[in-house]
């Protein structure tokens, strides 16, 4: 082992394990990234959440709201290693998007690929909004 000569500077300046705690605080807030589009036709709200399967998620519409949600239990670790290091994000989310106006719900579907989950919601006359459950292709 080769012994410390020079102070180590995230130990000696900033406390210890500063950096591993801030990994931590980002790992509990692991809510996945969206980008949401208009154009004349459609609303389209992409999802980023890498590593998932489509049956991994639910997609529903009650009313006026969008909810998009995922429970996926974290692999358990093999009995003879040792963790290192953890940043994979296997944690429960959920999140709700508010419909325009001008939304159709009863149309909205949703498609899983590489890694982003797309769910379109067509524009169209407002209609009665009614509770549907989304199937994802």
């Amino acid at each position: 082992m080769i012994p410390k000569l020079f102070p180590n500077i995230e130990d000696d300046f900033f406390g210890d394990n500063l950096l591993s705690k801030f990994f931590e605080i980002q790992r509990n807030l692991c809510i996945p990234a969206a980008n949401v589009y208009e154009n004349p036709q459609e609303y389209r709200i992409e999802i980023a959440a890498p590593g998932m399967k489509k049956s991994d998620f639910s997609v529903n519409v009650e009313k006026k709201t969008l909810t998009i949600s995922s429970d996926v239990k974290k692999p358990e670790a093999l009995e003879n290693e040792k963790n290192l290091r953890k940043e994979f994000c296997f944690q429960t989310f959920k999140r709700c998007f508010s419909l325009p106006e001008d939304s159709s719900p009863s149309k909205i579907s949703a498609s899983y690929s590489e890694g982003i989950l797309t769910v379109k919601v067509p524009k169209q006359k407002a209609e009665e909004a009614k509770t549907k459950e989304i199937r994802i292709e």
